[in-house]
């Protein structure tokens, strides 16, 4: 941003300014132009003396602003949202993936434990640790899905 002396308008410094109007009156006075009456010559005075002194106000540049202040409510208003919608599907996302885990542990267990129950069997040459394998896999397994459903609600 330029400095804060620095006019953002480009106008000449005061002392530039009235150096051109010299120069201009100059010019002016060196050519043969009609005289102008006395009225007249009042009238234009009175209109110079009246100008306000500082920058004119812009109209536009209320405008401006307001659209300004808008566009960043709106903005904000968005990356507020924005956010939210996140934070909700992260949520949304952990929820899956305690939902999956519990259903993995609950039919991954009692496939373990009729993995084992037959790896007994063959071995014993039995036919009851398949259903045994089964009914402990079952119940481990519901088991440490509990634990771990209950793990993931204390850690939000």
């Amino acid at each position: 941003m330029p400095g804060e002396n620095e006019d953002p308008l480009n106008l000449p410094s005061e002392e530039a300014a009235l150096e051109r109007f010299k120069k201009i009156r100059a010019e002016l006075e060196a050519m043969d132009l009609p005289d102008l009456p006395e009225d007249e010559i009042e009238r234009r005075t009175q209109a110079v003396a009246n100008i306000p002194s500082g920058l004119p106000e812009v109209p536009k540049l209320e405008h401006i602003r307001a659209n300004a202040w808008a566009a960043k409510e709106k903005h904000d208003s968005t990356k507020a949202e924005t956010e939210r919608k996140q934070a909700q599907d992260q949520k949304n996302a952990r929820g899956l993936g305690v939902g999956l885990m519990v259903a993995y542990l609950i039919m991954g267990f009692p496939f373990l434990g009729i993995g084992i129950g037959w790896v007994l069997d063959a071995q014993l040459n039995a036919n009851v640790y398949k259903g045994l394998g089964a009914l402990i896999g079952s119940t481990v397994g519901v088991t440490v899905s509990i634990i771990y459903i209950n793990n993931s609600n204390k850690g939000k």
